[in-house]
Parts: C-alpha cells; sequence; structure tokens
C-alpha cells in the first residue's frame, strides 16, 4: 500500500523554506492510512487530498505536473537563499 497525503505538516516545510498553508495533520494522515490498510492500493489521507487528486485524475500527466509545479513554486518562500 502507498499513502499519498499530499501536504503534511512536518518539519519539512520549515527546513526548505516553504509555507504550506493547507497541510494535514500527521495524524489524520496516519489514522487515515490505517483504515485504508488492506483495503486497496493507495491511500489518500484528507478531504483536500482526495479532492485534489479527483480533480486532477482525468488530467493527461504532463498537465497535472505543471499545474502542481506551479503550486509548489507558490509555496517556496522569498527571501535570502
Amino acid at each position: 500500500m502507498s499513502v499519498a497525503p499530499g501536504p503534511v505538516h512536518s518539519g519539512f516545510a520549515a527546513r526548505a523554506r516553504m509555507t504550506m498553508r493547507s497541510a494535514t495533520a500527521p495524524d489524520v494522515v496516519a489514522a487515515g492510512a490505517l483504515r485504508r490498510l488492506g483495503h486497496g492500493v493507495t491511500a489518500v489521507p484528507g478531504v483536500r487530498g482526495r479532492g485534489l487528486t479527483l480533480a486532477l485524475a482525468p488530467l493527461p500527466r504532463r498537465v497535472r505536473s505543471a499545474i502542481l509545479g506551479r503550486v509548489v513554486a507558490g509555496m517556496v518562500d522569498a527571501g535570502p537563499g
């Protein structure tokens, strides 16, 4: 099984100098993953993650990559390197 939660509140964002305004709490990700254990190949915990997955699923990979690239670029904090 894989878990695809999207942004999660962890130390990664601060270390990467990113701002993740709509990140999911780690306990929500863990609970969602445990609920799906044995019921499917991929768990997508959180309402936002599922919505994003459903919205992007019908698009070609190239389009999904471009959209997510812009989203991630928008999360990087501008500041001294």
